[in-house]
């Protein structure tokens, strides 16, 4: 089964402020949490899911597009660990 290629827009700044896990994957497996990875064009970045099985975490990648633009003057970095809160602060 060919899974279809997510895409995630984010500022350079926004990629800077996550947490990298190029060669392991975070600990606390919390739905919603996100973090980046070096690959060999550029970065993904994955996200645990709720699974089916209440015992088990599932994670999506995303293929990182960076996006351009001015860094705000006061950029606090969101709270990785929490999808909402991204979503939330992006609308």
């Amino acid at each position: 089964m060919k899974r279809e290629k997510l895409l995630l827009n984010l500022f350079t700044w926004e990629l800077d402020s996550m947490n990298e896990y190029s060669s392991t994957l975070p600990t606390g497996r919390t739905p919603g949490k996100m973090w980046k990875r070096a690959i060999r064009d550029g970065w993904q970045v994955g996200m645990y899911i709720p699974d089916a099985d209440p015992m088990m975490i599932g994670i999506v990648w995303f293929n990182v597009q960076l996006r351009s633009g001015p860094m705000p003057r006061l950029y606090a970095p969101p709270d990785w660990n929490n999808h909402g809160h991204w979503r939330e602060l992006r609308s």
